[in-house]
């Protein structure tokens, strides 16, 4: 896989591929669906680990995403092994976990939410190797 056409997905620990969002605001989606359909064409399964706050999306990021998602769902199904996510702030990750579990049953895929970067790390391995 060709690192440099990637911006905002680090393969550098591919089947783990980190997402950072931190101080990400709007206009994102089309470069984050670019990367998505990069990572999906190649065919090599991988688990998406998501860290930072992204604050609030632009309902044109969200609509990008939205329609990214209902046309690739099968793609993203039979390649992607999961999806990782960390919240620090006990409050939030309750919030975010009730969100991957309607994602998770939406897409068929787990969808956990962690407190640390190191938990996340070792869950991600785990669902890359399932």
């Amino acid at each position: 896989m060709d690192r440099p056409t990637f911006s905002l997905h680090d393969i550098s620990a591919f089947p783990i591929v980190r997402l950072d969002l931190e101080g990400r605001t709007g206009s994102y989606a089309e470069i984050w669906a670019r990367e998505m359909d990069i990572l999906l064409s190649d065919g090599r399964p991988f688990t998406l680990l998501v860290v930072g706050n992204r604050g609030e999306e632009t309902q044109e990021d969200k609509k990008t995403k939205a329609a990214w998602f209902k046309v690739n769902r099968e793609r993203l199904v039979a390649i992607c092994r999961g999806f990782v996510c960390v919240e620090p702030d006990a409050g939030k990750r309750v919030a975010l976990a009730a969100q991957g579990l309607q994602i998770s049953k939406a897409f068929g895929l787990p969808f956990e939410v962690t407190e640390t970067a190191a938990e996340a790390e070792a869950l991600a391995r785990a669902l890359a190797r399932a």
